[in-house]
């Protein structure tokens, strides 16, 4: 009978671990998403006056986990592309690699 318990225990927690994994893959993918929309938006010079311009570039400040000084060439361009993409993909892959590790437990 007790054999029975644990294994529905284990069943859970193993989706449960399968669920942490998809929400932490969802969550650094979007954040990527934000990083890379910001990338695009200063590269081809979006209005800086328009409210969703401003929340992203806001966001992207926020998450770009103080890379933005990383990298420093003389193009501001080339700057954001470098600070915020290495951002990105730091965020895509520790988050992968964490997912990886709950769905495997």
């Amino acid at each position: 009978m007790e054999s029975i318990h644990s294994e529905g225990t284990r069943a859970r927690s193993s989706q449960g671990s399968h669920t942490a994994g998809t929400a932490i893959s969802v969550i650094t993918g979007l954040i990527a998403s934000v990083l890379a929309l910001h990338i695009f938006f200063v590269i081809f010079e979006a209005n800086q006056g328009n409210d969703f311009v401003l929340f992203i570039t806001d966001l992207a400040g926020s998450l770009a986990l103080g890379m933005d000084p990383l990298f420093t060439p003389e193009s501001a361009k080339t700057g954001v592309f470098l600070n915020y993409g290495f951002a990105a993909v730091l965020y895509m892959g520790i988050g992968q690699l964490v997912s990886r590790l709950l769905r495997r437990y």
